[in-house]
């Protein structure tokens, strides 16, 4: 058997289809999978951690600068045109333009850059004061950011230099320069200034007060104030550009850091996770010798278990279970094999002899041997067929040979059986009386199970044989019929539980004897191919040792099940359990001697 197991598994080994992988399959360890998955999904986790850091960093940054750029940008305003407007000169126009002008000489620099939309949409640039005073065209102009910073700082601005960028952020792109001249606050955005930096721009409109107009000599005063009040209120826009070149180098040394701390934790991940891999993964290692070990025809090894707490443990425990039993099946199978040989060599090893003796003439002057000798040929030959058949059967079981299953009368079938025990009783040596309990009387109130009608009477018949054969002469052998009640909970969520409703009824039938009882060291047993409690007895009542175990294995097939309950010298009673049903059709119309009844019937509940 070991031979056989080791070249089923050397067979399945050649037949593997992961036998051989093609070239472009990766071909490595689960450890190495581990790790490489392990870097993989850090490697993602890290990208998308440092993009949102990146972005949520760009944003504050971004929004920081325009914060301050508003903040810079409005006491100049307040202060420069209000300045100017107290004064009682115009903020813009006539010529004179000295309050839009120190605006713009405070807010432009090295790192700002500012214009003036006048509320008759006129662009109003930086201008030095030379070309102020003359009207020259002057390339430098001198800054003062006396109300920026504390400390008052001249910074030399080339206007030639700065020119493309003023004229590109004169031009808001869009619908924006309206918008911020209609007075919406709040407008920005983010554009790269020809000959500058990247930069990020705020339109931040104000209100620039109207000059009083001079005494009209028409007395149209009331006209004129009327226009006044309709010009009081105008709307300036300031168009602020803050260089983003800061931010930029700073989200630069961001990323930096980040690739240099993820090359260092990819290096320690990479050192470190095939190490853990390899220590989790250890109870594996010692699981695949001991599987090549158990391939190789041992079935004695068991896989080491540390603990059954994680997944590897559990793996191993259900593992050691199914070699248990694989070890117990092959030990079945083997001993299985050795009976079966033993019994079928019996009745042959008879026949056999028996014609040896008439073939060598020894019964040719004696007419009763050869008849005894013929007589136990037969016998012998009966006995032979009998176990081919019962192994057959059997065979077909263990194969989940299905059942035909209808509702059959209890009734019926113990009065077929109880005909053939008495007539086989008849013709013995032994009288055994055998009577039926709790049987109804009539056709009235039958009670049906669901079964297959010739299979229950197999199942009836080998128990009702086996107690007349170890009653005692003169005993009498019951079969008894109990009310329909639930599974007991012993049996319920077994592999062969019915497919019924969870109320389902249940018919007992119990097997009485009142012979000698079962040994308690032999009650486990009785149930397992071959096993004899005495073997002497059995064989002198011509048993082969497969009888009970073919009633287990067709009441399984049938939604059933059987138990056994035997005390020394008290008899032994077997229990069988079938599915109930109730029968719709009423009793005339059933047939008195019908087994079965397959229409007009239901399960119980």
């Amino acid at each position: 058997m070991a031979k056989s197991f080791r070249a089923a598994s050397q067979n399945n080994q050649k037949n593997s289809p992961n036998r051989a992988k093609p070239w472009f399959i990766p071909r490595r360890s689960v450890r190495g999978r581990l790790t490489m998955l392990n870097l993989a999904l850090l490697t993602l986790l890290f990208i998308v951690l440092c993009l949102a850091q990146y972005f949520l960093l760009a944003n504050f940054l971004k929004n920081s600068l325009i914060t301050s750029l508003q903040t810079e940008a409005k006491p100049v305003i307040e202060q420069r045109i209000g300045m100017a407007g107290m004064m009682g000169g115009p903020p813009f126009g006539g010529g004179r333009e000295q309050g839009s002008q120190r605006v713009l000489s405070d807010l432009n620099g090295k790192t700002t850059l500012a214009v003036i939309v006048d509320p008759t949409g006129r662009v109003i640039k930086p201008t030095s004061a030379a070309e102020t005073s003359s009207g020259a065209s002057a390339t430098v102009i001198q800054v003062t950011q006396s109300l920026v910073t504390p400390q008052a700082v001249e910074q030399e601005v080339n206007l030639d230099q700065l020119t493309p960028a003023l004229n590109q952020l004169a031009s808001p792109p869009g619908d924006l320069l309206q918008r911020a001249l209609k007075g919406e606050s709040g407008l920005s955005y983010t554009t790269s200034l020809s000959g500058w930096d990247d930069a990020v721009v705020v339109l931040i409109p104000f209100t620039v007060p109207n000059s009083p107009r001079p005494p009209d000599r028409n007395n149209n005063q009331g006209q004129n104030q009327n226009q006044d009040q309709q010009a009081t209120n105008r709307i300036a826009v300031l168009v602020f550009a803050g260089s983003n070149a800061a931010n930029e180098n700073a989200l630069a040394d961001l990323l930096l850091i980040n690739v240099v701390a993820f090359g260092v934790l990819l290096l320690v991940i990479g050192l470190v996770s095939p190490l853990v891999a390899g220590s989790s993964l250890r109870p594996l290692r010692r699981m695949i010798r001991t599987t090549k070990e158990i391939a190789g025809g041992d079935l004695s090894h068991r896989v080491q278990i540390e603990s059954d707490r994680d997944e590897i443990g559990q793996l191993a425990v259900s593992f050691n279970r199914m070699v248990d039993q694989l070890e117990h099946q092959f030990k079945m199978q083997r001993q299985l094999v050795a009976d079966a040989s033993h019994e079928l060599r019996t009745p042959l090893t008879a026949i056999k002899g028996s014609l040896e003796v008439m073939l060598l003439g020894g019964t040719a002057s004696n007419p009763e041997a050869a008849d005894r000798l013929l007589k136990t040929m037969h016998k012998e030959s009966v006995r032979l067929t009998q176990l081919v058949n019962d192994l057959l059967t059997l065979s077909k079981l263990d194969q989940g040979e299905s059942i035909l299953l209808q509702p059959v009368n209890l009734l019926n079938l113990a009065q077929e059986v109880k005909a053939s025990i008495e007539l086989f009783i008849e013709q013995g040596e032994k009288p055994v009386s055998l009577a039926l309990e709790g049987f109804p009387a009539s056709y009235e109130n039958p009670a049906w199970v669901m079964g297959s009608p010739e299979r229950l009477k197999q199942v009836l018949y080998n128990l009702l044989d086996n107690a007349v054969k170890f009653s005692p002469p003169c005993s009498t052998v019951t079969l008894e019929l109990k009310a329909p009640a639930p599974l007991p909970a012993r049996f319920q969520g077994g592999k062969n539980q019915p497919d019924f409703s969870s109320n389902q009824q249940f018919y007992s039938l119990a097997v009485h004897d009142q012979g000698p009882g079962i040994p308690p060291q032999d009650l486990p047993h009785i149930f397992d191919r071959f096993y004899r409690g005495d073997v002497s007895r059995s064989r002198r009542n011509g048993g082969s040792g497969l009888g009970l175990a073919i009633v287990q294995a067709l009441l399984a097939a049938q939604g059933g099940y059987v138990e056994v309950e035997s005390y020394p010298g008290q008899g032994t009673v077997f229990y069988i359990y079938l599915p109930a049903v109730t029968e719709i059709l009423p009793a005339a119309a059933l047939p008195e001697k019908s087994l079965s009844q397959p229409v007009g019937s239901q399960p119980v509940g």
